[in-house]
């Protein structure tokens, strides 16, 4: 029974309750002045220093679950696990600990994003709830705890507070005064917020992770989770129902390489991004030298240092566009990447690859082996960093619609459109306004292609140090985190396009100097692949983009493209391609998942999905690889069953088709409904 709660795995979304609640019920201690303060105007600060920020409180709690609680919500249909705040006097040492860890720099700043989201969703500077809380090793939490999740957000209306919650918070004076105060609020006096899960994980215990606090990466993973507590507090009700059904609608893993879904690639891409935009020690990491490395990775454990490792360049690809390319691609890319592991121990792979590429059927068993996704990643992301000169030169881009559901490629847009001040209005800008003609605005889009990327040395490193680099970096972070965080919940955003939407059209409350910075982003990291040339001009255009030295030789031209779309508005076209691609679901046995259902969408799939799914590879499945590699999707289920018939599995095709017709009706059913079963669904799998 004790399994059920591996349910709640490390990066869960679920909708959390959308009932307003109200402040100040009797019984609550807080100081008059923070009372007057919630009864009055209180616009949210533009805040350029995180210093300015108050802070959230993270605070223990407990759920004394037993699996009888378990049982009889299955059998009473009661949607719900109640949780205690601990008081101060009841913490336990490891508490007492993490509180300590929190107060960390770089641990404190996730807080105060935290905080900041919070404020800018109540569009008041205190009518916030300052708490969030988390929940760690105790005989209370044993049977979640059990299951090693490892840290996860948790953003669910099944997890409901009891009792009163108490603890010092801090709150800023229009003056920029901080001041401190222990206060106590009963049940029900605070909007219910997302939850932290810090428990051991199966390669990082715990007390491990804090042992050595100024020298890990737990801060890096917090300000991941934290990230989907906030996109998820900015949702409605009804946008929360929709995310959580989103997240799974497949059932393949997910990770930064991996495509899954659009909903579930956005909310994970915008954690990921953030991680590369702010993550702290891993940042640092990445400026070690090789001894450093060395020394730094020498006190691990190799399960350890290859997941620290994995962390690392993951935000490393992340900057540096590396997951645009077809990292799964039977061709030069994937033997490339191959030939950088060990290989040795499954055959000549050059001459296996050559047989996938011409249709031949291979050994299932090697060819699992070769490119498991458990080894692919190790492949990819240890030992040496992939070259970004040999990515561009030995793999091809992935296809519009893939890269719509790729959590890599996502958290590279979020990483660009931040850092380079796309958010920031013009006042805020050293130089003048984008969004009119003439040359001073054509040189002032050059001024802002040279200062945006200069700005994205900014935050690669540790944003606590005091030097003028960095104090631009963090204003223009939280400059444009405002912003973002505007965009997200104006558009109540589960979607890339429903977040560009909100930047980009005509429905975006933005001016049009933000809409052609936020537009030449997208056109720079996608290279145009999402939009679609009406005419030769364009389509020259669009080639501008393919690499930085061209986009440096031809700013002037990009610029006038910008605006020429501006003018016919049209800026929105530069992902006209987004959510256009049919979601044709399948649900089949698959060796990569030890004989165990994945559901993908098979207009996404890639070549290595079509041999593990219909266990075998020919001249026309090789065809279909390739169709699908540029974007040639299948317009139905039933084009998609003509072409299984073509190659006798007609029947199987069927059987996968019914199958995930009946676990995504499960899915569906997630925000209305609950059983013991269901949790099953409400989980997004390791990474």
């Amino acid at each position: 029974m004790k399994k059920l709660l591996l349910l709640i795995s490390l990066t869960q979304l679920i909708s959390l309750s959308a009932h307003a609640q109200l402040f100040g019920i009797g019984g609550d201690r807080e100081p008059k002045e923070l009372e007057n303060l919630k009864k009055s105007p209180a616009p949210v600060p533009r805040y350029e220093r995180f210093e300015q920020i108050p802070s959230t409180t993270p605070v223990p709690g407990a759920f004394r679950l037993r699996v009888g609680t378990l049982i009889r919500m299955a059998v009473l249909r009661k949607q719900e696990l109640r949780y205690d705040i601990l008081e101060p006097k009841d913490y336990n040492q490891l508490e007492k600990t993490i509180n300590s860890f929190f107060k960390l720099k770089s641990a404190d700043h996730s807080l105060k994003l935290l905080m900041y989201a919070r404020q800018l969703n109540a569009d008041h500077a205190y009518k916030v709830n300052s708490f969030v809380p988390y929940f760690t090793i105790r005989s209370e939490n044993r049977l979640i705890g059990d299951e090693k999740t490892g840290p996860a957000a948790v953003v669910a209306d099944i997890f409901k507070q009891r009792g009163r919650i108490e603890g010092e918070i801090n709150y800023v004076l229009a003056n920029g005064t901080h001041k401190k105060a222990d206060v106590r609020y009963r049940e029900g006096s605070l909007p219910q917020t997302g939850l932290l899960f810090l428990f051991d994980h199966d390669v990082f215990p715990i007390n491990d992770m804090i042992a050595n606090p100024a020298e890990n990466v737990l801060q890096d993973i917090i300000l991941h989770e934290f990230t989907h507590i906030w996109h998820n507090e900015l949702l409605n009700s009804k946008n929360k129902d929709r995310n959580t059904v989103g997240n799974n609608m497949t059932s393949n893993g997910h990770d930064a390489q991996i495509v899954t879904n659009d909903v579930l690639g956005f909310s994970e891409g915008l954690a990921i991004g953030f991680e590369a935009l702010f993550g702290s020690k891993a940042s640092q990491l990445i400026n070690m030298s090789a001894n450093e490395r060395r020394q730094f990775f020498g006190r691990f454990s190799g399960k350890v240092r290859e997941s620290l490792e994995f962390l690392i360049n993951r935000q490393t690809y992340v900057r540096r566009n590396s997951y645009l390319y077809n990292l799964y691609d039977f061709g030069q890319c994937t033997l490339r990447v191959i030939k950088s592991g060990d290989s040795r121990d499954i055959g000549n792979v050059e001459s296996m690859i050559a047989a996938i590429q011409r249709g031949e059927e291979v050994n299932m068993e090697a060819l699992l082996t070769m490119i498991d996704f458990r080894t692919f990643d190790r492949r990819f992301y240890g030992g040496e960093r992939a070259s970004t000169v040999n990515l561009m030169n030995d793999c091809s881009h992935d296809s519009p619609a893939r890269l719509e559901a790729k959590e890599g490629f996502l958290a590279t847009l979020i990483y660009n459109i931040v850092y380079s001040g796309s958010l920031m209005d013009a006042q805020d800008l050293e130089f003048g306004r984008l969004g009119q003609s003439g040359k001073e605005f054509s040189q002032n889009f050059k001024n802002y292609i040279a200062q945006s990327e200069a700005w994205s040395e900014g935050p690669r490193r540790d944003l606590a140090s005091e030097n003028e680099r960095v104090q631009r970096a963090e204003r223009v972070f939280l400059l444009s985190f405002r912003n973002l965080v505007m965009a997200i919940k104006r558009g109540q955003a589960i979607t890339t396009k429903e977040f560009l939407d909100a930047l980009i059209s005509e429905r975006s409350l933005f001016d049009q100097d933000v809409k052609l910075k936020v537009a030449y982003q997208v056109m720079k990291v996608t290279k145009g692949l999402w939009f679609e040339p009406r005419n030769e001009m364009e389509k020259s255009s669009v080639e501008l983009f393919q690499t930085p030295a061209s986009i440096n030789r031809n700013a002037e031209a990009i610029y006038q493209f910008l605006v020429g779309l501006s003018d016919q508005d049209r800026l929105s076209d530069v992902y006209s391609k987004l959510a256009k691609t049919p979601e044709i679901y399948v649900s089949f046995p698959s060796g990569f998942s030890g004989n165990r259902n994945r559901r993908i969408n098979i207009n996404l799939a890639y070549h290595i999905d079509l041999i593990d799914m219909f266990k075998g590879n020919n001249a026309a499945i090789t065809s279909l690889a390739r169709r699908l590699d540029k974007g040639e999707t299948f317009s139905s289920a039933n084009e998609f069953l003509e072409f299984a018939q073509s190659i006798q599995k007609k029947a199987q095709a069927q059987k996968w088709l019914e199958d995930a017709r009946k676990e995504i009706a499960s899915v569906k059913n997630l925000p209305n409904s609950f059983m013991i079963r269901d949790l099953r669904n409400r989980h997004l799998d390791n990474e």
